[in-house]
C-alpha cells in the first residue's frame, strides 16, 4: 500500500496556500501601485532633501558674504554717485567700470566701492585688463550703509524703472 502524498496529508495548508496565490494574483494590481507610490514619495523625500540642503548651503554663502560686505563698509568703501548727476546715489553693475568723474577716467583694480543699496564690490581686471565691478556683495545693514552715504554728500533716489 501506497502512503498518503503530502496533499493527501494536509488538504487545508494546500486550500491556503491556493486562496493565498489566487488573492496575491489579484492584488497584484494593488500592490505595485503600492510599490510606485512608495518609490514616487521616496524620490519626493530625497529631492526635498537636496533642495532643503541647497538652500543650507545659499543661506550659509549669503551669510559669509553679508560678512564681507559689512566689512567693505565698516574698512570704507568708495560710494558711487551718478555720473551726470553727483548729488544722488547709483547702483553698481556687474562688469562694469566705475568711472572717476572728475577725472573721467575708470577706478583701478582693487578698489572697494559700494552703493546705497547695500552693495559692494572690489573692482577687478576684466578680460580687455579694463577695471570693472567685480564680486558684488550685499548687506542689509542701514546703520552701515547711512554711515557711508553721509561721507558721499548725495541724496537717494528711486531708479527709473
Amino acid at each position: 500500500m501506497r502512503g498518503k502524498s503530502w496533499l493527501e496529508k494536509n488538504p487545508n495548508v494546500a486550500i491556503l496556500f491556493f486562496i493565498g496565490c489566487t488573492i496575491l494574483a489579484l492584488s497584484r494590481t494593488t500592490i505595485e501601485a503600492n510599490l510606485q507610490s512608495s518609490n514616487m514619495i521616496q524620490a519626493a523625500n530625497r529631492a526635498k532633501s537636496e533642495k532643503e540642503k541647497q538652500m543650507e548651503i545659499s543661506e550659509a554663502l549669503l551669510t559669509k558674504q553679508e560678512a564681507i560686505a559689512k566689512r567693505r563698509f565698516k574698512n570704507g568703501c568708495i560710494m558711487v554717485v551718478a555720473m551726470k548727476a553727483p548729488d544722488k546715489f547709483t547702483s553698481l553693475t556687474e562688469g562694469s567700470p566705475v568711472i572717476d568723474r572728475v577725472r573721467k577716467t575708470p577706478l583701478g583694480a582693487n578698489n572697494v566701492v559700494c552703493d546705497r543699496n547695500g552693495g559692494t564690490s572690489v573692482l577687478i581686471h576684466n578680460q580687455e585688463g579694463e577695471s570693472v565691478v567685480g564680486e558684488i556683495f550685499y548687506t542689509g545693514d542701514s546703520a552701515l550703509i547711512k554711515i557711508a552715504s553721509k561721507n558721499a554728500n548725495a541724496r537717494y533716489a528711486l531708479p527709473n524703472q
